[in-house]
């Protein structure tokens, strides 16, 4: 997509929901990131970044990553000399604090593009007083050509001393809406059999992981050794403190057709109602849902299967409605 005239613009690092889709939607995915611990002095440099960026590319449409709210009132600062297609796609915090509180962004989610996609049906109607009533519904993409590429490589397995479909895997941000503590307390649940396999940056949460043995931290890891912790894993645990919340580990477990146990919230339930057992946050219901799913696992495999199925028709006739809304302006 080196020559794509449409682009979408990502603060950060990696994100999966904007590189599974952009062969369908054709664009080129562009992350600013830095290793500044600064938050206000990465904004202002990504600010300047990608101005020059939209500037020398000039492209026709402009898919916007949401949050950071700020990055919309760049997006607008070209727009004012440029004819140039905004869609926004809005990840649930854009509708909390601090990012919705941010100046304008009220405004601009209302009025700032010219189409706004939300990831499910139930953000859609808690939020409507803050996005038009237009505004489009897009799941996460259930669905990926590279897994038998992937599959074929254990080499993460040998860097972690992990053996194939004997370890729980759970993706986190370790921010605020992930129970972490909780999920620490795993440790003495877990028994000998199975390993957790936590990925992400955590040492925004934790500063000492030696006393942990039954647990893995990853850190961060390249998206191929993500791929394969993915592939070559037992269950999926995905755990969030909040509702509307459709997660990108459910999700993958769609993609890689691993078997889940998820946070019991309403959102959770409708979008995965089968292939998946649904637990409190506490250690204790973690434990004994994770033990139930490993108990049955053959049925929540085919399960799991079955959903994987339907929900990527359902991504593809959601996907083409949005193609169309965005032709047709």
């Amino acid at each position: 997509m080196k020559n794509s005239k449409n682009v979408f613009l990502t603060w950060g690092k990696y994100q999966s929901r904007s590189e599974t889709m952009k062969d369908f939607f054709e664009y080129e995915v562009k992350y600013f990131n830095s290793d500044k611990n600064n938050l206000l002095l990465k904004y202002v440099i990504y600010s300047f970044q990608t101005l020059s960026y939209l500037i020398r590319k000039k492209p026709e449409t402009i898919w916007v990553q949401l949050p950071p709210s700020p990055l919309m009132h760049i997006v607008r600062i070209y727009t004012f000399f440029s004819k140039a297609k905004v869609i926004y796609d809005c990840h649930n915090a854009i509708f909390r604090k601090p990012w919705v509180d941010t100046p304008f962004t009220k405004w601009l989610l209302k009025n700032g593009a010219s189409k706004l996609i939300v990831h499910n049906e139930d953000v859609k109607s808690a939020y409507s007083t803050l996005i038009p009533k237009n505004a489009l519904v897009l799941l996460d993409k259930p669905f990926t050509n590279e897994i038998n590429e992937s599959l074929s490589d254990k080499t993460v397995l040998e860097k972690f001393n992990l053996t194939q479909s004997k370890y729980i895997i759970l993706p986190a941000s370790f921010n605020s809406d992930e129970p972490i503590e909780e999920i620490l307390a795993l440790e003495d649940k877990l028994g000998s059999s199975y390993k957790l396999v936590i990925t992400g940056n955590y040492k925004k949460r934790i500063k000492d992981t030696s006393q942990y043995k039954s647990i893995i931290f990853t850190g961060w890891i390249t998206s191929q050794e993500y791929k394969e912790l993915f592939l070559n894993s037992a269950i999926v645990l995905g755990l969030t403190n909040f509702d509307l919340i459709q997660l990108s580990a459910a999700n993958e477990g769609l993609i890689y057709k691993i078997p889940m146990v998820l946070s019991d919230t309403p959102t959770l339930r409708r979008l995965f109602p089968i292939g998946t057992i649904f637990t409190n946050n506490d250690a204790d219901s973690m434990s004994k849902n994770l033990n139930n799913m490993i108990d049955n696992i053959s049925k929540y495999k085919y399960e799991i299967e079955q959903l994987s199925f339907e929900k990527a028709q359902e991504w593809r006739l959601q996907a083409d409605w949005v193609k169309k809304s965005i032709k047709e302006g």
